[in-house]
């Protein structure tokens, strides 16, 4: 029987936004992880600037985020200002299909 006599609780507070989409990464890498620790994970929703703040208050640990291009720079001058670290993990696009004569193309 292995017993962890120095048993740590490890806690990790994380905003991931809207959607699951980093639960996925965050099991991959806590599965190949090999420690005896109890760890507590809190996921929030929190809106990007809400995120951000909690970063710098130190009230999350990490905020995983799907931002619009356009907030980007915006975003990194926040991240410096506060010493906080922006690392972008990959840039997407997005398609959008509609069958003809949709409502939608009435407002494009």
């Amino acid at each position: 029987m292995k017993i962890n006599l120095n048993h740590q609780k490890v806690s990790l507070k994380i905003s991931i936004g809207n959607g699951d989409y980093a639960l996925k990464p965050i099991y991959h890498i806590l599965n190949q992880q090999s420690f005896q620790d109890e760890i507590n994970i809190t996921i929030l929703n929190l809106a990007v600037w809400d995120a951000l703040e909690s970063l710098y208050q130190q009230t999350i640990d990490l905020a995983y985020l799907i931002i619009p291009a356009f907030m980007k720079k915006e975003m990194i001058v926040y991240c410096q200002n506060h010493h906080l670290l922006f690392n972008q993990l990959k840039e997407l696009t997005y398609q959008i299909n509609l069958r003809q004569n949709h409502p939608l193309f009435d407002h494009l």
